[in-house]
């Protein structure tokens, strides 16, 4: 028997943001992440600043035009951590944090590694969202990414098509359609023009031959990647 439909989306900030032209991807999925652990502890579901880890990772060389590695966001995590975006907000061009955010160590947290199967079913991705754990996703971008349905459905590209780069996103749920089988809810950095208000359904199977890294966002006590 399968896993049931989840939803995590309440738990993460509530704004589809837009990390424009800046190779930010991988400091807006952690964020989203670092936002749902923070609400399971208590916290309001309240926007945290991918700033904090762009420029940790800026100044310690592992952040440049290309973007940065998932790994790279572990020691931002641990280290320095993130204020909330109100205090260190998100410009098009990179800026210093403004006094408004204080000085670090700021919300802190620890990037744990998982394992992706890519065998049609996700087992592990799955568990964490049933205990309400959202889930970092590295894809390799297609043309099926880029153009989603009207109600945010990614379809399954061939196995030999063509990819544009990496890009990250935050599993938030899970579902199972009646008629195309399982798909993951992912939320985006490309404000709300993408996907159905900047959310997308990404089928199990687009991981089977696109889908690169993934990890959780845990307590700092949690294995580092």
């Amino acid at each position: 028997m399968g896993h049931p439909d989840v939803d995590l989306r309440d738990l993460v900030g509530a704004d589809i943001l837009d990390q424009g032209m800046r190779p930010t991807c991988v400091t807006f999925a952690a964020s989203a992440a670092h936002e749902a652990m923070r609400t399971l502890q208590g916290e309001d579901a309240e926007h945290l600043s991918p700033e904090a880890l762009w420029a940790y990772c800026s100044t310690n060389g592992t952040a440049s035009v290309d973007g940065m590695l998932l790994a790279d966001a572990g020691p931002a995590l641990e280290n320095d951590g993130q204020p909330l975006l109100r205090d260190w907000p998100y410009a098009d061009t990179a800026r210093a944090a403004p006094s408004s955010a204080g000085a670090p160590p700021w919300h802190r947290a620890a990037l744990v590694p998982l394992e992706l199967s890519r065998d049609g079913v996700e087992a592990e991705i799955e568990d964490q969202l049933q205990t309400g754990v959202p889930v970092i996703l590295i894809l390799e971008t297609t043309d099926e990414f880029l153009l989603t349905d009207a109600d945010g459905f990614i379809a399954v590209p061939d196995i030999r098509a063509g990819h544009g780069g990496y890009h990250a996103v935050t599993c938030v749920g899970a579902a199972t359609h009646p008629t195309a089988g399982r798909h993951l809810l992912v939320k985006n950095s490309w404000g709300e023009e993408w996907g159905a208000g900047g959310y997308g359904w990404l089928p199990l199977d687009y991981l089977r031959g696109f889908g690169a890294q993934a990890a959780t966002v845990g307590p700092r006590n949690e294995v580092i990647l």
